[in-house]
Order: C-alpha cells, then sequence, then structure tokens
C-alpha cells in the first residue's frame, strides 16, 4: 500500500477569521486516516508549529502570539502514506482579554523586615503589562489603597517605603497590548515589622 489518504477538509475556525487568543483548531476526517499532523505557518509558508501526530480531529498548539498566520492540516494511513497538506486557511490572532496572574512572592500571611518587598508574580498569556493594589484591607476600597502602581513588560515590583508593624494586602490584574484589564487575581498578605 502506497496510496497516501487524501488531505482533509478544515472544519474550523473559518478562512480569514480574526480570532481572540489562541483557538482549538478542527478537521474532518480523511477516509482510510489514522492520524493527523497540524501545522501552522507564517503567511509567506514559512514553517512556525508543526504538532506531534494526533489520533483526534482537533489540536490546541501552544500560545500563538498576536499576528497572521495560514493553518493546514495532513493525514496517515495505517501504511504509514502521509497525504499532501490541506490548503491553508488564514487567520488573524488577537489579544483577548488575559486572565489573572498568578500571585508568586513574598508568601500569603508572611512576615518581613524589608520596608521596600518584592512583589512577583507569574506572567499571563497576552499579557503586556499589570496594574497591582497594594492596601490596608482586603476589601480593597479606595481609602485602604496605598499604591495601585501599573507595571510595563515586567513581573515584578518593589514598593516604596511601608511603615512597620501593618498588615498589606495586594492583588494584581493583567493588562493586554489593547489596554483592556481583566479580573483581579486573589490577593495575599504580609506583614512588614521592625
Amino acid at each position: 500500500d502506497n496510496v497516501a489518504p487524501k488531505p482533509p477538509a478544515l472544519y474550523t475556525p473559518s478562512n480569514n477569521k480574526i480570532n481572540k487568543g489562541t483557538p482549538t483548531y478542527k478537521w474532518y476526517k480523511s477516509s482510510g486516516a489514522s492520524r493527523y499532523e497540524f501545522r501552522t505557518t507564517t503567511p509567506q509558508g514559512g514553517v512556525l508549529y508543526t504538532s506531534p501526530e494526533l489520533s483526534v480531529l482537533y489540536h490546541k498548539p501552544p500560545t500563538q502570539p498576536i499576528g497572521h498566520y495560514l493553518w493546514q492540516v495532513r493525514a496517515r494511513d495505517a501504511a504509514g502514506n502521509w497525504s499532501e497538506w490541506s490548503a491553508a486557511r488564514a487567520i488573524e490572532i488577537m489579544a483577548p482579554i488575559p486572565a489573572a496572574p498568578k500571585l508568586s512572592l513574598p508568601a500569603n500571611k508572611s512576615s518581613t523586615t524589608d520596608a521596600t518587598p518584592t512583589l512577583s508574580w507569574l506572567a499571563a498569556p497576552y499579557a503586556t503589562g499589570y496594574e497591582l493594589q497594594i492596601a490596608r484591607a482586603y476589601t480593597f476600597k479606595s481609602a485602604s489603597i496605598v499604591a495601585q502602581p501599573t507595571v510595563n513588560g515586567a513581573t515584578q515590583y518593589t514598593t516604596s517605603p511601608l511603615p512597620a508593624g501593618v498588615t498589606y494586602y495586594w492583588r494584581a490584574r493583567s493588562i493586554n497590548v489593547y489596554g483592556e484589564k481583566g479580573a483581579w487575581s486573589g490577593y495575599r498578605s504580609f506583614k512588614v515589622t521592625q
């Protein structure tokens, strides 16, 4: 058997789709095929990503940066014959409203003698900046907020000197390239001691 299956017909997203974030790509079964490969390329055809062999009719690749892409799928039969790549579809990836970042340091309910502690968090996909709130109360009402900085291109912030003997609460939210803000993270607390 050296006859390859036909290239799969693509299902979704549709051609020239504008999508917020990385979609799950789907295609139809190719008769006689048992495995598939998915790939994305530049509009000029340069390969950016190729999936491992797949036994399902869908694939969500790693987070795709903002930009224009083509996507294709090919099929393989049990004898190992690969089809040609399917006709390509174009897609534009735009930044979605990013998820809340995960807070990293300092540990929750910790104490420090450093009056200017560094707060850090894990990067959120599609975030280009972060807004923080540092407050004297976990409710984050405006009267309790002691700082509300915006940090661009980094995942940490060193505070201005904070008075000792006070418990502080902090949280963060992500901002995408369009200035859209996501939901606030959960909060953590720390105490500055003498």
